[in-house]
């Protein structure tokens, strides 16, 4: 009976001296997953706040087939200024069909000066509203 302990004992002792050989290195630790975020390429900013870093400033061209139909109104568009403060895209959002290409293609004439965010330059996503008024 002793001698079966001891044959079990050198047995099960045996997967556990293997494990733990001296001269196999230790597993590499796992790799955590990194938590650094990508720097950001583009912020977004309220209309308030971009209307005050325009530096160059273009006034649509009121349509003529507006203005004989006296068509007046606003139109916001969505507008994404590029790291250099120009304008790179500029969709309607909502106005009237007959006001926003002359607003779209005054707007895309704006130039801001550039956004930074810790130093470097970002793309800014913002909306711009262009007002159409007859006048008295």
């Amino acid at each position: 009976m002793i001698r079966f302990l001891a044959v079990a004992a050198i047995l099960f002792a045996v997967p556990a001296a293997r494990a733990q050989d001296p001269q196999q290195p230790p597993p590499p630790p796992a790799q955590e997953p990194s938590r650094a975020k990508p720097p950001l390429t583009r912020v977004h900013m309220g209309g308030n706040i971009t209307a005050k870093m325009l530096m160059h400033k273009v006034t649509p061209e009121y349509p003529p087939e507006a203005r004989y139909d006296r068509i007046q109104g606003t139109v916001r568009l969505h507008v994404i200024i590029g790291k250099d403060g120009n304008v790179q895209s500029a969709e309607v959002v909502s106005g009237h069909p007959l006001l926003a290409k002359a607003a779209v293609g005054a707007v895309r004439q704006w130039q801001y000066q550039r956004t930074l965010l810790n130093g470097q330059p970002v793309e800014v996503d913002t909306t711009v509203d262009v007002i159409f008024s007859l006048g008295a």
